[in-house]
């Protein structure tokens, strides 16, 4: 699939030199002006006045970069492609950067590995034609090399099939309360630290893009009704939120004057205001504001505060099953996991792109590996979410010692692997050179659960024998049966029994090697 199906490409704007300043003037309203000197060397950023670029009639709101943009650029006549990750509609690219924007996660996944960039940027060089001057069409006819877009688009499909574990009698009804509750005393929750924004245990916060965040805004200042919110209050001291992560993160942020408004839909003098430039009575109707909460009591089972996790977020970025669980298991399991994956080892041996880890997949993938160190393969049922979920929550069960000892067994592991195969371990690439493929879960949690069953001397003598180790898995993974890599059968019971028999199956020749 091309990028261009997938992506809307983009050249930045052409500004004069002379409207651009070195410094923000208070009293007009500026934007940073990007060009690719910025990231070549320490040049000062410049700034333009957004009266400046109404003069040439390019203010709209697609000349400004979102949080997961990705910009082109060249320098030392080699191109490179950086992810921006700044707030979102503060930002203009300048005419020396090309922007690739999409709200497809599949290109945030893609480009979020180094070799997928260098790739991109060696099919541009290839295609590029000066003459012509048509580097629009050479990034936008760039192939998304993967075997299968919708395991990229949607990696969860096969997790969401199977049998669904209704709800035990004996947790019914469901202990929620039901009552309306001004915007003031949720920000007055945040700042004590009485209702958590922190993205640890859910997902990012302040992912909207600016218009959405605006038109947000606009909506409670107009009284314009929104959707219910949904907060975990077992402790009452602590709440957590359920579903309007966004919604809360966007109030929180207007209100410090953390942005300005723009492209409304009812009050269109209120565009480039920030909250302490609207008027008391706009103040007001914001702080006022009352929304309509539901607030599960203590008691609440795990199971239950997960369904409706999943069955009632309203957002405008679905939550995904690991920030899920992160968000009804924000202690033990959830600082676990993240430690993990803050690792200088475990980043530098289990690569995986910017945008999956913004929604949780690099602690996924570590809840996997633990997953098949605590309960046997051979007990599973779907679905690997439910499998995943029960894992999850036995962490808690879990000692200090036990933890830290699944932590170094996990390294040492992925170093060894490493040391056979190099940097694509855990990707398609071991059987497969010719493309680019990104992390797989499916090779990830065989090799690591196979290398699990060796000790510290069987696995150093796989690196001794690292050809004959290295072909061996290879020819496993390059001679599956024909199901194997299908998402729709990988999580069946008979799918991922079938996987796990056959890499016991490879462990045990891999241990006759002398």
């Amino acid at each position: 699939m091309r990028l261009a199906e997938l992506s809307e490409i983009r050249k930045g704007i052409k500004l004069d030199a002379r409207s651009l300043v070195n410094a923000k003037n208070a009293k007009e309203k500026y934007y940073e002006y990007w060009e690719a000197e910025n990231f070549i060397g320490n040049n000062t950023m410049k700034f333009v006045a957004d009266k400046e670029i109404k003069k040439l009639k390019l203010f709209s709101n697609s000349i400004f970069l979102n949080y997961g943009d990705f910009y082109v650029f060249k320098h030392n006549n080699q191109y490179k492609i950086r992810r921006y990750e700044g707030i979102s509609g503060q930002c203009i690219a300048g005419e020396t950067l090309v922007v690739i924007s999409s709200d497809y996660s599949i290109i945030g996944d893609f480009l979020g590995y180094d070799v997928n960039k260098k790739y991109v940027c060696q099919i541009i060089e290839q295609t590029f034609s000066v003459r012509n001057n048509n580097l629009l069409e050479a990034i936008a006819n760039v192939e998304v090399l993967t075997d299968n877009i919708l395991e990229l688009e949607n990696s969860d499909t096969s997790e969401t099939l199977g049998i669904r574990k209704p709800i035990d009698s004996k947790d019914l009804p469901i202990n929620i309360t039901q009552k309306p509750i001004p915007l003031d005393k949720l920000i007055k929750r945040i700042k004590h630290n009485e209702l958590i924004l922190d993205p640890y245990f859910q997902r990012k916060a302040g992912l909207w893009k600016a218009d959405t965040k605006s038109r947000f805004i606009e909506s409670l200042i107009v009284s314009v009704p929104v959707p219910a919110f949904y907060f975990d209050g077992a402790d009452d001291d602590k709440w957590l939120v359920i579903d309007g992560l966004q919604r809360l993160s966007t109030v929180f942020e207007y209100l410090e004057d953390g942005f300005e408004l723009r492209a409304l839909d009812y009050v269109a003098a209120l565009e480039g205001k920030k909250f302490s430039d609207l008027e008391r009575v706009y103040q007001r109707n914001i702080e006022e504001y009352e929304v309509f909460a539901y607030i599960l009591q203590k008691g609440t089972p795990q199971s239950v505060k997960y369904k409706i996790f999943k069955n009632i977020n309203t957002s405008a970025l679905i939550l995904k099953p690991q920030e899920i669980r992160h968000a009804i298991n924000p202690e033990k399991p959830a600082s676990f996991l993240k430690r993990i994956v803050e690792k200088e080892w475990f980043n530098y041996y289990v690569p995986i792109g910017q945008a999956s880890k913004d929604r949780m997949y690099d602690r996924e993938t570590v809840l996997r590996f633990i997953a098949f160190q605590r309960k046997s393969y051979k007990s599973y049922s779907p679905t690997i979410v439910e499998f995943l979920d029960d894992a999850m929550y036995d962490i808690y069960n879990i000692p200090e010692h036990g933890l830290v000892t699944y932590e170094q067994d996990l390294e040492s592991i992925v170093v060894t692997l490493f040391a056979i195969f190099g940097e694509p371990c855990f990707s398609r690439n071991i059987i497969n050179d010719t493309a680019t493929y990104l992390h797989n879960s499916i090779i990830f949690e065989l090799l690591t659960y196979g290398l699990s069953k060796f000790n510290s001397t069987e696995r150093s003598g796989l690196i001794t024998n690292r050809n004959k180790s290295k072909t061996i898995i290879i020819n496993f993974f390059k001679n599956p049966n024909e199901r194997f890599w299908d998402t729709d059968y990988a999580n069946t019971q008979e799918g991922l029994r079938n996987r796990f028999e056959g890499i016991e199956r490879l462990m045990n020749e891999l241990k006759q090697l002398k």
